[in-house]
């Protein structure tokens, strides 16, 4: 697991993008959901250790990942768009495929700090 300090300041950055756009989390959410990603993260590039520059793509992850399961915005995907005078329709308590494909959302930045496990 990764040090004490380094995961503090994941959590601070993940609550400073969060209260940017005005959503409030509680603090035992964001401590488990900092945990999980974190976890997912050294998973996924095959780690023991979080690069300094890693942090801040774990941080936008939390953050993304709250407001897509913790918001209005989760359970409304579009219905319909119309270009022209742009018309959106949501389609309330719709399966939401964010989930599913969270993590590909961010394979193009982990791959970088991916280590080979032979």
């Amino acid at each position: 697991m990764i040090p004490t300090e380094q995961l503090k300041k994941i959590k601070d950055l993940a609550a400073k993008r969060l209260e940017l756009l005005d959503i409030t989390i509680s603090e035992n959410v964001l401590n488990y959901t900092a945990l999980e990603m974190v976890q997912h993260v050294l998973n996924f590039c095959n780690r023991e250790d979080i690069p300094q520059q890693l942090e801040y793509i774990i941080a936008k992850m939390i953050g993304d990942y709250m407001i897509s399961n913790y918001t209005d915005q989760a359970n409304e995907d579009a219905k319909s768009i119309k270009v022209g005078d742009t018309t959106i329709q949501f389609e309330s308590n719709s399966t939401n495929a964010i989930v599913v494909s969270f993590m590909d959302d961010y394979k193009s930045d982990l791959y970088r700090f991916r280590k080979l496990e032979w």
